[in-house]
């Protein structure tokens, strides 16, 4: 619950907007409870291990949504942008959304990789 309350802290200080907000708490207790139905699943106790991991997963989850929110907020606001200039279409404002996605999104996967000494060792080869 405590992730949850920050993770919307930190979204109303540095991005004011209430749906983005909302995309990226949402999943935080729904992985939550997905990690210890598949930790039960798979006979993973619930040690110091397990639980620092999924608090690194939580961080990088939440960190993920905020750069891919921010990017996906300032493409949208760009298209939105110049004085009397319509209102984009949904389908505008879909287009420029997987867009922006697709450019913060690699990034992001390929850098919980880095950070991992094993995976690293094995590319550099």
């Amino acid at each position: 619950m405590e992730e949850i309350l920050l993770v919307a802290l930190a979204h109303i200080i540095f991005l004011w907007h209430f749906r983005s907000i909302l995309i990226v708490t949402i999943p935080l207790p729904v992985s939550i409870l997905i990690s210890f139905i598949l930790m039960k699943e798979f006979g993973i106790t619930s040690n110091i291990m397990s639980l620092s991991g999924i608090a690194i997963a939580i961080g990088v989850l939440v960190d993920a949504g905020i750069v891919m929110t921010e990017n996906v907020i300032r493409h949208c606001e760009r298209l939105e942008a110049g004085p009397g200039k319509p209102t984009a279409e949904p389908e505008e404002i879909w287009h420029v959304t997987l867009k922006a996605a697709q450019q913060v999104g690699r990034p992001i996967f390929f850098a919980m990789f880095d950070h991992h000494p094993g995976l690293r060792a094995g590319v550099s080869r």
